[in-house]
């Protein structure tokens, strides 16, 4: 039997789910989640789909209750958009408040996705209220962006990973998403690294306070950065 690559699997062997990694993605949905740990916080929960990847890849259902939607068409993750909660508090002596900082993180999402003036036009009462609002302009299912996306990992009981998914905070090394537009020698997106972006769950003491969204914070997220 000789080898040949003329009918090696393609798709088929593909996960699903979203992994820790750098990918090119669109937003789906944008949800307000309240962590287990705290009443008064939000995550705000970016729902992301992957790039078209052709017949061979079955992705998961849109809607399980309902199939005749059909499976989408790349791989989807919910991805924190940072990694930790949003909620009023102080942090080394500088006051953060939740509304406001969640604000700021959709803000600079509007930013990457040049739809600033259309998200500055709107007004709410309540964060919820505005995020149903931005919803339709953020996450339109079709603008997609480049993504560097970390995450919390714990081994399932088969052996095999499973991943909390989070966008890293910008910092002077980089930021964690920007337009597919930005040419390679202006990019500022972050480059992945395991030893950086993966946090691994080693034993008890280091998961107090783990939940379903991933690590709990020392402080509150404050997404006080600008993306330009």
């Amino acid at each position: 039997m000789s080898l040949s690559t003329k009918n090696l699997p393609t798709g088929n062997g593909l996960s699903k789910s979203i992994l820790p990694g750098n990918l090119m993605a669109k937003i789906n949905r944008i949800e307000l989640r309240i962590p287990s740990y705290d009443q008064t916080a939000y995550d705000v929960i970016l729902q992301l789909e992957g790039v078209d990847l052709g017949d061979g890849f079955e992705g998961f259902w849109i809607d399980k209750d309902d199939q005749s939607k059909g499976r989408f068409a790349g791989q989807t993750g919910s991805v924190k958009i940072s990694p930790f909660a949003f909620k009023d508090s102080e942090y080394e002596g500088r006051q953060y408040y939740r509304d406001q900082s969640i604000l700021v993180a959709l803000n600079n999402l509007a930013k990457a996705l040049g739809k600033t003036t259309e998200l500055g036009d709107l007004e709410a009462a309540t964060i919820e209220e505005f995020l149903a609002k931005a919803n339709p302009i953020l996450a339109d299912g079709e603008t997609y962006l480049n993504w560097c996306i970390a995450g919390n990992e714990e081994i399932n009981a088969e052996g095999y990973p499973k991943y909390y998914l989070n966008l890293p905070k910008a910092s002077k090394d980089g930021v964690p998403y920007e337009s597919t537009e930005v040419a390679i020698d202006k990019s500022r997106l972050l480059k992945f690294s395991p030893d950086v972006h993966i946090r691994k769950k080693k034993g008890a003491a280091q998961v107090a306070g783990f939940s379903a969204q991933g690590a709990t914070a020392p402080a509150a997220a404050t997404a006080d950065f600008d993306m330009d």
